[in-house]
């Protein structure tokens, strides 16, 4: 599916991404239990690769998105450019 987003933007649009890293499997705090729908850095770098990354990193955020998805969340963000 990201590989198909890629030609979906214009030339000079912008990407913005924010997903669950591998990590948060370990905080409990809600996102997909199963390590294969989390992401992982060398992912994105690797599925946007033909886009130019402009901001790419993994970091701890509150998330509040409801009852099972609240508290510290391992994230990862991608900002790229087309």
């Amino acid at each position: 599916m990201h590989r198909r987003l890629v030609p979906a933007l214009k030339p000079g649009g912008h990407l913005f991404l924010e997903a669950y890293s591998p990590d948060q499997l370990t905080y409990g705090t809600g996102g997909p239990p199963n390590a294969k729908l989390l992401y992982a850095l060398e992912d994105l770098r690797e599925d946007f690769s033909d886009l130019e990354i402009v901001e790419l990193e993994r970091a701890e955020a509150e998330i509040h998105e409801g009852r099972y998805h609240t508290g510290l969340a391992s994230v990862v963000r991608l900002v790229a450019r087309r």
